[in-house]
């Protein structure tokens, strides 16, 4: 709230801030009013895969808005760009496959299925169109790490960026063959937002308007 006030409030000097900032409470407002339907017991579709996706926008959202407001000139070769702006959008794709494969183990779950069993009860491709993006995205990462080296650039937390991408993945196959233990999925989860801020911020801050 005081960030969307402070926005509004130097909207003459920066409207994008402004812009921004209000964006953030609106999505912030619309977080806080689904999650309340869902706590008093009011089922909506794919309320999983929308809060998600919900909480993806606000990140993206305040790191635009941070980049905006970062002293300092930075620049990388087309190439590097198009490789992160690539890797971005795998990345929101692989969160909605799985927040989509979430809510149908959910579904199992709920149904009395145990955890054990769940990954081959689910009907449908979904689980297995998740596991196999993220051979993609390991894929595109190493394209990006090499792109990086070829062109003798840094991106800023790239190292950390590559290493929660390998811990991502090593999760991933860790809730597949041990029968997705409770505690490894919010692991999961907030990983996936940090890679999603790990490649968004560097990109902010070169596609940022002076």
């Amino acid at each position: 709230m005081a960030l969307a006030i402070f926005g509004v409030w130097s909207v003459r000097r920066n409207v994008w801030n402004a812009v921004l900032a209000v964006g953030v409470m609106f999505l912030l407002l619309f977080e806080a009013w689904l999650g309340k339907i869902v706590v008093d017991g009011n089922l909506v579709p794919n309320q999983i895969t929308i809060h998600m996706m919900g909480s993806v926008a606000i990140v993206l959202l305040l790191l635009a808005l941070r980049a905006r407001n970062t002293e300092g000139k930075f620049s990388y070769p087309k190439s590097v760009v198009r490789g992160l702006v690539a890797l971005l959008v795998m990345v929101v794709f692989q969160i909605f496959l799985g927040t989509q494969t979430r809510e149908l183990v959910d579904y199992a779950l709920e149904h009395g299925v145990l955890r054990a069993e769940v990954i081959d009860s689910i009907e449908g491709a979904m689980p297995k169109v998740h596991r196999s993006f993220a051979w993609g995205i390991l894929l595109m990462t190493s394209i990006l790490f090499f792109l990086q080296r070829k062109h003798r650039v840094s991106i800023p937390g790239f190292r950390p960026l590559v290493f929660a991408i390998v811990m991502e993945w090593a999760i991933g196959v860790t809730l597949f063959f041990t029968g997705l233990p409770k505690a490894m999925q919010p692991v999961h989860l907030v990983l996936s937002i940090g890679i999603l801020a790990s490649i968004s911020y560097p990109l902010f801050l070169v596609v940022r308007k002076s």
